[in-house]
């Protein structure tokens, strides 16, 4: 298994961390959202709304393995992490 590396988050990391954490709520938290719920939250990982919080909120992270985004976190305004 290739090592992991923590990072700061760069632009043209948008689409990656998007796919992977869009895929993970998919499986594991839309079933218990409503439709309403679940199109908001893709929205929210849409790259064009990663890159303006890019630009305006603390930093995010994410986790590679190789070239692979493996793992994506966020840190909010409020002290809250996002996934």
């Amino acid at each position: 298994m290739a090592e992991t590396r923590y990072r700061r988050m760069q632009p043209g990391d948008e689409g990656p961390a998007g796919e992977l954490v869009g895929r993970v709520f998919g499986a594991q938290v839309a079933p218990w959202f409503s439709a309403e719920g679940v199109a908001e939250f893709l929205r929210y990982v849409e790259p064009e709304a990663w890159r303006q919080r890019l630009e305006a909120h603390p930093p995010a992270f994410v986790a590679e393995q190789g070239e692979e985004v493996v793992g994506v976190i966020e840190r909010r305004f409020d002290a809250g992490l996002s996934p």
